[in-house]
């Protein structure tokens, strides 16, 4: 600018010096100046002026606010220098920046009209090239390199050409059937002072999700590079935030900002509205991942400032809104994205944001009618049929929300740069995370299902590949079976007890996983050893202390059956039906119903009752044959009804309830209970969404009328203390990884408990009464340590079919308790 001031000096009228002057001034944004010399130029000059009058709007263009009032200033600058071809460079990338497809389409036809001439000179070749390498279109360059002749090539058509070179090489790379890892890391093997390689090459290993390879290839060019430029920074700054890296991000940024505040370093428009971009984009990662591990309230004292500073940041908007809505807030979160939609009223990240927190109030007539607006502006948009998707997903159709990712997944393989988008994609066995938390439950065993889990390190392929995977698992048929064994401490014949079970179940889902039915068959084996081999424990069972035993009766007491159950579930509503094992001396009909409506987002009320058997002992499970009189007695049923609140959030839990249950068996005394608890848990520690540990603390109570823990005739064979009071700390370890998904969990805590003690004979006077004496049993009770240890492993074996392995041990009452189990699961999910 100097040279051309003095070049002026020279010759105050000299036309050229006014027209070079003034040019350097309007792209420098000194555009009040520039437009000042306009009018020296004179008659005759129509085409300096209109030039200069194009150049001043574009300088007043890159400062504009909104992207509107940009796009109008760079739409008069065209029309008033028509044949510059850099105003429609800047006018096609300003309409392609808004990310709606209609204005993304007139950029294009923009180009083409630019470039499609046999006619089109040199600088709009040029022009055309930058616009086809934005859209990694290094084919479309090529050809338009190939129209400019050798001696029309610039130094800077040769760094456009040194471009296309290396894309063509990332692109043969990505296109060979083995990836070449170490070929594309050597393609980083040079200074990269205008961030153009570090940025491609690190693109390349994004797309190919090696974000910590991406990071080493910056890391690399910036070795390479000892005098970093400020596109090169805030490029780097860019990739680091993509991969999440917000340490290295503020890094380039604060060498960015060190570098434009050198007298001879000027920063453009573009870099300085890029760098408030970044930096906006920085504040919102740090908040974000404050509010990764359930802690909100940080993240919106991190943005409140920040939208104070910035209130017309569409990014800061959206940012809070997100914030609110993982507080449960969804009518502030909604608020936020209808402040976005006032700045832009047709930002389709901000409609489709309106969408998901409208459907969060539960308006989901509003829900639908910002999705319309989004279709209508946006309707072949990855974006709509995700809105879409979540709308179905409101409406509980697990088949329908499949149908639409599948359709966003065809659309996200179709943009350009992308590689990793085959088939063999969705097989990937770490994308199915089985539900590790799973209980073992009588009848029905252990099943191993899909959970969904969003991970903020996804890009938006791998979270829609994730979402695709457990959907299309969810619904499929899948079958569930356990091999079961478990094994009670205690005198052989009496409480000692050893079951065996095989649970085989077949579930069907009615379109989600949420609406299913489930069969499942059983088959169980008791042992308990022989009571008669001992003589205490022979008194203390059936009526022998009376009639003695039969000779037929001196043997290993054990029994089987086939258990049946057949269960329901509808969302906040399931019912099962099944009967104990067939088989066994004494069959029941059990079943239950339990409705869990959600009273607010994080707040559950949920009420059951029905009839399970206890499964204590042989007596109080199976029933048993005495030996005195060859009768059967046992087979407890336990009729209960029970309610709790129960409220959650993304970091913690918290729960509380209590209930009632008659007690009922064959030739059994009747006996109530009466149980209340209260708990909760919190994440303490995670890594990387994949791993957690929790501690809770849980207090138990429970109490029954009478104590039936006794084998002889009349009395049930169950654990029931007068009172029992326990509290429990639990520790949990969980995680996932590739194949392997675990948890290993630990509980300690302290238990008092007693009993009143109970006649032998409870249901008759007549055994009572000719009983010798001791004829009761005497109360007992103990104070101290409690607790148990459990731990399971999964392993995916392919996208079918996973196997995995539980073991436990508890310390209880009078009783301990050692456990193990294998767990299969099938999913005829049809890939």
């Amino acid at each position: 600018m100097d040279e051309a001031r003095a070049d002026l000096s020279h010759g105050p009228d000299n036309t050229d010096a006014l027209f070079n002057l003034a040019d350097i001034l309007a792209q420098n944004g000194n555009v009040d100046e520039a437009r000042a010399l306009i009018p020296r130029l004179g008659r005759g000059h129509e085409a300096m002026v209109a030039h200069l009058e194009g150049q001043i709007l574009g300088a007043q263009a890159e400062q504009a606010a909104t992207d509107d009032e940009r796009i109008s200033l760079l739409l008069r600058a065209v029309g008033t220098d028509p044949r510059n071809p850099w105003l429609r460079l800047h006018l096609a990338q300003a309409l392609d920046r808004t990310d709606m497809p209609e204005r993304r389409m007139q950029a294009a036809r923009i180009m083409e009209a630019l470039t499609n001439s046999p006619k089109a000179s040199t600088e709009a070749l040029q022009a055309g090239m930058i616009f086809a390498l934005d859209h990694h279109d290094d084919a479309t360059a090529a050809r338009l390199l190939a129209r400019i002749r050798a001696a029309d090539r610039s130094s800077d058509v040769d760094a456009l050409a040194q471009q296309i070179t290396l894309a063509q090489q990332v692109r043969d790379i990505d296109a060979a059937p083995h990836f070449d890892r170490a070929g594309l890391m050597a393609l980083a093997d040079r200074a990269d002072p205008n961030g153009v390689r570090g940025t491609m090459v690190a693109n390349a290993f994004i797309d190919h999700n090696m974000p910590q390879v991406a990071r080493d290839v910056l890391a690399r060019e910036e070795s390479l590079t000892p005098d970093p430029q400020p596109w090169e920074m805030l490029s780097y700054a860019g990739l680091y935030l993509q991969v999440h890296d917000a340490a290295d991000a503020r890094r380039c940024l604060e060498v960015y900002d060190r570098l434009v505040r050198n007298p001879d370093m000027h920063a453009t428009a573009d870099q300085a509205r890029l760098r408030t971009q970044l930096g906006l984009a920085l504040h919102i990662l740090d908040a974000e991942g404050a509010d990764a591990p359930g802690h909100p309230r940080r993240a919106q004292a991190a943005l409140a400032p920040l939208l104070a500073q910035y209130p017309n940041s569409i990014d800061l908007r959206l940012a809070m809104g997100r914030v609110y809505q993982a507080r449960g807030e969804p009518a502030r979160a909604l608020a936020e994205d209808q402040a976005a939609l006032h700045i832009q009223s047709n930002n389709i990240y901000a409609l489709a944001a309106a969408a998901r927190d409208a459907g969060g109030t539960g308006d989901i007539k509003v829900a639908r009618a910002y999705a319309g607006r989004l279709a209508a502006i946006a309707p072949d948009s990855p974006l709509t049929w995700e809105i879409r998707a979540e709308l179905a997903r409101m409406d509980h159709s697990m088949r329908d929300q499949l149908a639409d990712l599948d359709h966003v997944h065809a659309q996200q393989c179709d943009m350009s740069g992308v590689v990793h988008c085959a088939r063999r994609e969705s097989l990937k066995p770490d994308y199915r995370w089985p539900d590790i938390d799973s209980q073992y439950v009588n009848l029905r065993g252990a099943q191993l299902p899909d959970t969904y889990h969003y991970l903020h390190h996804d890009d938006q392929i791998q979270a829609t590949d994730r979402q695709r995977v457990y959907l299309r698992d969810s619904i499929s048929p899948q079958l569930d079976a356990n091999t079961f064994v478990r094994s009670r401490t205690g005198t052989p014949g009496l409480r000692q007890l050893t079951e065996f079970a095989v649970p085989i179940t077949a579930t069907l889902p009615f379109g989600s996983w949420d609406h299913r039915l489930s069969f499942s068959v059983t088959p169980t084996l008791l042992f308990t050893g022989d009571p008669l081999d001992n003589a205490t424990s022979a008194r203390q069972f059936g009526t022998v202390a009376v009639n003695g035993a039969h000779g037929w009766a001196y043997h290993h007491y054990y029994t089987q059956g086939v258990g049946l159950n057949l269960s329901y579930f509808n969302r906040w509503f399931n019912a099962d039906v099944g009967s104990s094992p067939l088989g066994f001396a004494v069959a029941n009909v059990v079943g239950g119903v339990e409705f869990s409506p959600h009273l607010t987002d994080n707040l559950i009320l949920r009420i059951s009752g029905g009839r399970r058997m206890v499964t204590d002992s042989e007596l109080s499970y199976a029933g048993e044959r005495d030996p005195g009189t060859g009768r059967t007695w046992g087979g407890v049923t336990r009729n209960f009804g029970h309610a709790a609140l129960e409220w959650g959030e993304a970091g913690w839990n918290a729960y509380a309830g209590g209930g009632f249950a008659y007690l009922q068996g064959h030739n059994v005394e009747g006996n109530t209970e009466t149980e209340a608890g209260a708990g909760g848990s919190a994440t303490v520690w995670q890594y990387h969404e994949r791993q957690r540990l929790r501690v809770g603390a849980d207090l138990i109570y429970f109490g029954y009328k009478k104590d039936s823990y006794f084998f002889t005739w009349g009395q049930g064979g169950y654990f029931s203390p007068h009172e029992y009071f326990a509290a429990m700390v639990p520790v949990e370890w969980s995680g996932h990884t590739d194949r392997w998904t675990w948890f290993l969990r630990g509980e300690a805590g302290y238990q008092d408990y007693h009993s009143r003690g109970a006649p032998y004979y409870p249901t008759s006077t007549l055994l009572q009464s000719e009983v010798m004496a001791p004829g009761s049993y005497g109360g007992y009770g103990a104070s101290g340590l409690a607790g148990n240890v459990r731990g399971r492993v999964v392993y995916q074996v392919d996208h079918r079919f996973r196997v995995g392995l539980e073991g436990g041990y508890t310390r209880s009452g009078p009783w301990s308790e050692t456990d193990g189990m294998l767990l299969f699961h099938y999913a005829f999910d049809g890939q």
